[in-house]
């Protein structure tokens, strides 16, 4: 058994095939979608039309491939601050008494923001509900008004609060056992059984750093060094016993039998809009589930 009080060694390559699966899910459903639109109308075109169906139906067989791809990027879910966006951070920097991190920072100055960020977003904007309903937006603006949320509202606020603050973020999908389904994909559909959770990762000047969003909490080993998602796998798969600074909350979402995603919010599509049953997703952060680091 050893043991780490450091990062991890780069080189071991994690693979992913819920990512690939996440793609071909959306693809499936919005080409799907397509379809039948273009099926029904072909029928009554066809019907009305007869003689210049055929032709019509080469251009719009060339128009299918862009269509499906314009329907994927109208169902993106953009990680841009808007300005309603950074009215409303500073509006809660005042609240919960923090000043904003100025760009020329330290380690241990990043460090300091991420964990007083946290404490206080937590702790002023605790648990309400069933967190803020379906089918609406979950920005900054909407927890400072409805003063709560979950794990899936507070992660995307706490995005957007670290991007107003000149760090690199990735939003993370965990699904509780996961790992040990991974050749049933049904499970991705179970939304009801199997839990899942929202968390964050940040890009300090040592690496990527994951953060909790229902309990304050990151991933910092004994010697302060900044953990990512993937490396708490890594070292859960090769027996590498990581000596946290702090013990993680709910263990079981941090262990080698959670399985994870990057880019991916939900896998009903009532996060974000269009508010349809294609998941919400960030094309640009499913793309992290390709490399190693």
């Amino acid at each position: 058994m050893q043991t780490m009080f450091f990062h991890l060694e780069k080189g071991d390559e994690l693979l992913f095939p819920t990512f690939f699966f996440t793609l071909s899910f959306t693809l499936f459903f919005t080409t799907i979608k397509f379809y039948l639109n273009y099926f029904f109308a072909s029928l009554f075109y066809g019907i009305l039309y007869p003689k210049t169906f055929f032709l019509k139906e080469k251009v719009l067989k060339l128009l299918i491939p862009l269509l499906t791809l314009l329907i994927i990027y109208e169902n993106n879910v953009s990680s841009e601050l808007t300005e309603t966006d950074r009215l409303y951070i500073s509006k809660i920097l005042d609240k919960i008494h923090v000043a904003p991190l100025s760009p020329v920072r330290t380690y241990d100055e990043e460090i300091t923001f991420i964990q007083k960020v946290e404490d206080s977003l937590i702790k002023y904007y605790p648990h309400v509900g069933a967190g803020i309903p379906l089918s609406q937006e979950r920005e900054p603006k909407n927890l400072f008004y409805i003063g709560g949320g979950l794990c899936f509202d507070r992660s995307r606020v706490f995005e957007k609060f670290f991007k107003f603050s000149y760090f690199e973020t990735r939003h993370l999908f965990l699904i509780r056992d996961y790992s040990k389904n991974n050749n049933n994909f049904t499970v991705f559909f179970r939304i009801q059984e199997i839990a899942s959770h929202a968390v964050s990762e940040l890009k300090t000047s040592r690496g990527w750093l994951a953060i909790g969003s229902n309990k304050p909490w990151v991933a910092l080993d004994k010697s302060c060094n900044p953990l990512s998602m993937k490396q708490i796998k890594l070292a859960f798969d090769n027996n590498i016993v990581i000596h946290w600074l702090e013990s993680p909350p709910f263990a079981y979402f941090w262990k080698g039998d959670t399985h994870f995603i990057y880019g991916l919010y939900s896998r009903h599509g009532k996060f974000y809009k269009p508010y349809n049953l294609i998941p919400d997703y960030n094309i640009s952060k499913l793309l992290y589930n390709l490399t190693s680091n």
